[in-house]
């Protein structure tokens, strides 16, 4: 017999004990620490990810579910900011629409005296382009004028309205001379700064 096995046994019974109670616990110890723990911790890891894995499918599917209400409101919101640039114009058209606030004028048999566009003023993200205008002719003719423009798919407005009467001869009609500032606005892209007012 191994002599070392032979001086165990000989030992005491609670020595025997003891040391076999503190190799198990080394054991037990050692796989603790060194098995049981990291596994633990990767457990815990995976169950984490196994979690967030599960709210995003849950989310996911949620919006499958709802893809077809989402198309909708977004083609409800595409329509929507549509019919805003509308009334906004970008600066392609912004000629056109200072064109038409001329054509309007003369539609409505008034002589345009003075049209002269200032410079823009931004304003977040849109731009004033302010129109100085001189309009003379009859006052109902003038009025139509205003009204035409409220009706404009753009957005227009009409201030600093002076108006006196001009001609003053007894057998013609009474004309009336208007100097208005019409402010017309338009779209700023990002990044995009107005250019400087001309003087």
């Amino acid at each position: 017999m191994n002599p070392q096995v032979e001086k165990f046994i000989k030992l005491p019974f609670y020595k025997r004990f003891l040391i076999v109670f503190v190799v198990l616990l080394s054991i037990a110890s050692a796989f603790y620490f060194f098995v049981f723990v990291p596994k633990m911790d990767e457990y815990k890891g995976l169950v984490k990810k196994s979690e967030a894995l599960q709210s995003e499918i849950v989310q996911k599917k949620s919006i499958a579910d709802n893809l077809a209400r989402f198309r909708d409101e977004y083609d409800k919101m595409q329509q929507r900011l549509d019919e805003s640039l509308k009334e906004l114009p970008n600066d392609k058209e912004l000629p056109e629409l200072l064109t038409s606030i001329a054509a309007i004028a003369k539609q409505n048999q008034l002589e345009v005296k003075k049209f002269q566009p200032g410079g823009e003023v931004a304003k977040g993200f849109y731009a004033e382009v302010p129109v100085a205008l001189t309009l003379t002719g009859r006052y109902l003719d003038i009025g139509k004028f205003f009204f035409d423009i409220s009706e404009m798919p753009r957005i227009v407005t009409v201030g600093n309205i002076k108006m006196k009467t001009v001609g003053g001869q007894a057998a013609g009609p009474v004309l009336i001379s208007v100097d208005c500032q019409a402010t017309t606005y338009r779209f700023l892209s990002a990044g995009e700064n107005p250019p400087p007012a001309k003087k």
